[in-house]
């Protein structure tokens, strides 16, 4: 009798440990954010055709000899890329007004990589490049543009939660940056707070240049740049967030946005929005 007390005794604290073992191993772990890798050169984008719907890590490596950016927009439902051009060609600020601007890894010199986090949403979208050239040829007229579908996820994944190290808001027309940047991987939230369409671009200034040295540029590109451009986040609609990832070093820098004005087509850094800071 003593023995069959303890063969239940024995028996009652394995089937505890099992349960115990059991209940420990039934979250599922995070899963990575899938990520889109788009491929610039000189004039085109190389990008899957499709993608699910979801959180996404949006890369853009630099694979030409000129800078690129990776600005993506949503179209609207029932319009096709063809559409698209053809407007574009027929009446630009109309196609401009047209579609989402869902944002994207902005404007990178040669050999570079910068990511972003987008939400994207199903639908059809376009990487296109505003970007142009020293005649004021737009890299678009040359067919730097390629459509690709994001598509409803096949499966409920649960994905890893977004940390920032900070927030910036665009305004019309400044930033709020995040308080003390400081140096090495980090990641900013940013969010679109103003009526018009917004970026923000991270230009890593030379050794001895300053700000008045990057206006002084933008103003008349002569020579070369007094900056590295280490990319940002591309032109996002009003209301609209994401998040921009960064490994900033040591040094001065300047953010910026280049997005013509709706009412005058000025720049937007001619109007004040252009900002220099510090990483220590």
């Amino acid at each position: 009798m003593r023995n069959q007390v303890h063969l239940l005794a024995l028996l009652l604290v394995v089937a505890l440990f099992l349960s115990g073992c059991a209940v420990a191993a039934s979250p599922a772990p995070d899963q990575p954010l899938p990520e889109l890798l788009i491929q610039a050169s000189e004039y085109a984008y190389d990008v899957p055709d499709r993608i699910e719907a979801g959180l996404t890590t949006v890369a853009l490596e630099n694979e030409g000899e000129l800078a690129h950016h990776a600005q993506l927009a949503r179209l609207p439902e029932g319009m096709t890329p063809e559409a698209w051009l053809g407007l574009m060609q027929e009446n630009p600020p109309a196609a401009i007004q047209a579609v989402t601007y869902v944002g994207g890894p902005g404007l990178l010199d040669p050999g570079l990589r910068q990511e972003v986090v987008l939400d994207l949403l199903p639908g059809t979208h376009l990487v296109v490049s505003f970007v142009f050239d020293a005649e004021g040829v737009p890299y678009l007229a040359k067919g730097m543009v390629k459509p690709f579908e994001v598509v409803a996820p096949s499966t409920a994944a649960k994905v890893q939660p977004i940390e920032s190290n900070g927030t910036v808001e665009l305004l019309d027309f400044s930033f709020i940056l995040p308080a003390g940047i400081g140096a090495g991987p980090q990641v900013w939230e940013v969010v679109n707070e103003a009526q018009e369409i917004h970026e923000i671009m991270v230009l890593k200034l030379a050794d001895g240049k300053n700000l008045h040295d990057v206006m002084a540029f933008l103003q008349t590109p002569n020579g070369e740049a007094p900056y590295v451009n280490l990319g940002g986040f591309q032109a996002i609609t009003p209301g609209e967030s994401s998040w921009l990832k960064l490994d900033l070093e040591p040094g001065e820098y300047v953010v910026t946005c280049y997005v013509p004005g709706a009412e005058t087509g000025d720049p937007h850094f001619a109007m004040g929005m252009i900002q220099s800071f510090t990483v220590k």
